[in-house]
């Protein structure tokens, strides 16, 4: 018996199990397949904003709150802050305050933002002694832009108000240090001027304190004029301030001939060759020139020198022989000024200084140097000598 093929019975198709994570959401839950919520998938928010705070989006404020489908929070909801703009008003002139105006724009504090309006203007400040710091706009709000007050230091022409004894014309230079104080660089100046010329020291190319027109740098006798910068022994001093002119080791004080090397306390005495070499005239009974018998020194002030007004000059003479000197008398004369004057000194004994005052009336117009002769002498005796004196310019 043939038995009948039972047919295989067709297997009905399945729903799909609910799954998550395709995405799709309902209600702050995601959606199983065929529309319906799927409990337990709920969507796990990241990066949520703290409700109700607030942040900026170029020059809006936007606000935290849930404004889509899910119920994750996120910022929405601009709020224009209207134009942004910064006006340029400033120069960048370091030596005056200026500002720029930086208007309607959108800060952030903390959580909270909000618009600025009428922010308004933006001044150059200080950032520390030095530094200044110079309003200025970039793109549509402000910056600083910053600048070194200390970069200004250095000379400046000056009108000079009140005379110097060494000035040359009206305008002088000064010394100025910088430094930023309100906003703004400012300056202050001392001057520092040893020769009186009305030019600071570190501006001016030629410092001549004793002004005989040699310059400090190159004068051999830089507090006494010397114009002729005379040295005689070729050392760095020259005989104006030279206290041992032929370099032998002994000053003129005691040296009977501060000219010549081989005359000094400590040389030999040669007798018989009318030649006083250890400056003790007595250990040979030798003749004294007047040279080494009369010592004369001038003082004459050249600082104080002005022009018209009276010139004082001290004439003073030591008796260096062991005899005296009867009528002694001083003959000052200018021979370029035509200027001459007398006084009487009288007698000098051994080892006696005696000084006069002469005073002169100096013309309005004179070379720069003029030359003094000073004359000492009596009946039997001359000492002359002559010095060199710069005039009032």
């Amino acid at each position: 018996i043939v038995k009948p093929v039972q047919p295989t019975p067709t297997k009905k198709p399945t729903t799909p199990a609910p799954r998550c994570g395709d995405g799709k959401v309902n209600q702050g839950w995601e959606q199983c397949d065929g529309g319906k919520n799927c409990k337990g998938c709920k969507i796990q928010c990241k990066d949520e904003c703290k409700r109700g705070s607030k942040t900026c989006s170029g020059n809006s404020v936007m606000v935290c709150g849930n404004f889509d489908s899910d119920s994750c929070l996120e910022y929405g909801r601009k709020e224009s802050c209207g134009a942004d703009v910064c006006t340029a008003q400033s120069k960048k002139d370091p030596f005056k305050k200026e500002y720029v105006t930086d208007t309607n724009s959108c800060v952030v504090e903390g959580n909270n933002a909000f618009c600025a309006k009428d922010t308004g203007k933006v001044y150059d400040v200080c950032e520390n002694g030095h530094i200044l710091k110079q309003a200025m706009c970039s793109g549509k709000d402000h910056s600083f832009a910053k600048y070194d007050c200390k970069q200004n230091d250095g000379c400046y022409d000056y009108k000079i108000e009140t005379s110097f004894p060494n000035q040359q014309g009206n305008i002088g230079k000064e010394y100025r240090n910088y430094a930023c104080g309100s906003g703004t660089c400012t300056y202050t100046t001392r001057l520092s001027d040893s020769d009186k010329d009305g030019i600071d020291d570190r501006c001016d190319a030629c410092v001549d304190k004793d002004f005989d027109g040699v310059c400090d740098d190159k004068d051999n006798c830089p507090l006494v004029a010397n114009p002729n910068q005379s040295n005689f022994d070729g050392d760095s001093l020259g005989d104006m301030c030279d206290s041992d002119k032929d370099n032998d080791g002994y000053d003129y004080t005691v040296d009977c001939d501060d000219f010549n090397p081989n005359i000094n306390p400590g040389m030999v005495e040669i007798p018989g060759n009318d030649i006083d070499e250890d400056c003790r005239p007595e250990n040979d009974h030798i003749w004294m020139s007047v040279r080494q018998g009369l010592f004369v020194d001038i003082i004459a002030d050249e600082i104080t020198l002005v022009k018209g007004e009276e010139m004082h000059v001290l004439v003073q003479v030591t008796n260096n022989k062991r005899t005296a000197y009867d009528d002694l008398r001083v003959d000052v004369t200018f021979p370029e000024l035509a200027l001459r004057g007398k006084q009487q000194i009288g007698t000098l004994a051994p080892g006696q200084m005696g000084q006069e005052k002469l005073v002169f009336l100096l013309p309005y117009e004179t070379d720069k140097y003029v030359r003094m002769k000073v004359t000492v002498s009596n009946d039997h005796n001359k000492r002359t000598i002559y010095r060199e004196l710069m005039m009032p310019v």
